[in-house]
């Protein structure tokens, strides 16, 4: 009826639990898709409510283009997006995205990260696809590391877009950034060959295919035997990595779901009895209570100058698995060897790795 602007009737008003939002009293505050928000009339006839007067705990009454219904006046955090660099070389592997939420931080909130292809094909880089969470009361940065894949081929820069696809009691500003990916691949300049006689001179250009350099050899990586990892346990995965030329290595480990499959620690270990030369490192993994599918581990070993990327699937699954051994961690059958050719003999020894 009229003057019952600001009046609404719903079976799901939105509101939080009472509690200390602010102020002297307790207060119940809305959520950011309750049919309170911005749902206020200034104008309205019978109830009109003063654009500069303060809610129940004494905060600014108007926030948005209306007033909210009721006791708490809503201020939404706002998130923003950004990838740094956003233009990453094939050899340096990775980039970085970082998702910042600001403001009061009132409430938990979400945003998930998505990748889209553009230029880049979907074997160019590791897509994403992965929530970022804050608690109530949290604010601040947090990041996401975006990993490409080098290759062989000679070709031109490559794009690809990051986005934020879904949130959760966010506002967003720009949701989505450029990446783009440029070519690491050295090519060996066109070359001249000049031949002069008594009394003629010949001179004949050569203009070979695009040939990589043996300075810069693409890595081969080729993967082992998967054996299922228990759900709710701690897991060891046993991965070999191997440099044909002996370089010191950066291993690194990621996982694309952390709550299905979370990554602990990479370490070099000391080997077994079947593997006493081979360079072995231990993946320690925990899987998640009560979960099960298939977990994605992306493997990054680099020497500095040449970067090999491998997906690795591993079955999570909540079935019982037979006892492999007294160790706090289930070591599992999954062994991969990632052999990085940069050029030169097949040579063993001891060397220095490193490992993060």
């Amino acid at each position: 009826p009229p003057g019952f602007e600001s009046v609404i009737f719903s079976d799901e008003p939105g509101l939080g639990e009472l509690g200390d939002n602010g102020g002297s009293t307790l207060t119940h505050r809305p959520d950011v898709t309750s049919p309170a928000v911005e749902a206020g009339d200034i104008g309205g006839t019978l109830f009109p409510v003063d654009p500069g007067s303060l809610d129940q705990r004494g905060a600014s009454r108007l926030s948005g283009d209306e007033i909210d219904i009721g006791s708490v006046e809503l201020v939404v955090d706002q998130v923003t997006l950004a990838v740094d660099p956003a233009s990453v070389a094939e050899a340096d592997g990775e980039t970085v995205v970082t998702v910042t939420r600001s403001g009061a931080g009132s409430g938990a909130a979400s945003v998930r990260l998505s990748t889209t292809v553009g230029t880049a094909g979907a074997d160019d880089f590791t897509a994403l696809d992965q929530t970022v969470e804050w608690a109530d009361g949290e604010t601040g940065a947090k990041t996401i590391d975006l990993f490409v894949t080098t290759d062989d081929a000679v070709e031109e820069a490559e794009t690809l877009t990051v986005e934020i696809a879904d949130e959760m009691n966010l506002e967003v500003g720009a949701d989505s950034v450029e990446v783009t990916i440029t070519d690491s691949t050295v090519v060996t300049p066109p070359t001249t060959t000049t031949t002069t006689t008594t009394t003629t001179t010949t001179t004949t250009t050569t203009t070979p295919p695009p040939v990589l350099s043996s300075d810069n050899s693409p890595p081969e990586i080729t993967p082992g035997v998967q054996a299922p990892v228990a759900a709710g346990k701690d897991s060891v995965i046993v991965v070999i990595v191997e440099d044909i030329d002996g370089d010191d290595l950066e291993v690194k480990v990621t996982s694309a779901d952390p709550s299905l499959l979370q990554v602990l620690k990479v370490e070099e270990s000391v080997g077994n009895a079947n593997q006493l030369t081979r360079p072995t490192y231990d993946i320690t993994v925990r899987a998640g209570v009560g979960r099960s599918g298939t977990a994605l581990l992306t493997v990054t070993a680099s020497d500095g100058e040449v970067t090999t990327t491998k997906t690795l699937p591993v079955v999570v699954t909540n079935a019982e698995l037979p006892a492999t051994g007294s160790d706090g961690a289930e070591r599992t059958g999954l062994i991969a060897a990632l052999l990085i050719a940069v050029g030169g003999a097949f040579t063993f020894g001891s060397r220095r790795r490193r490992t993060s």
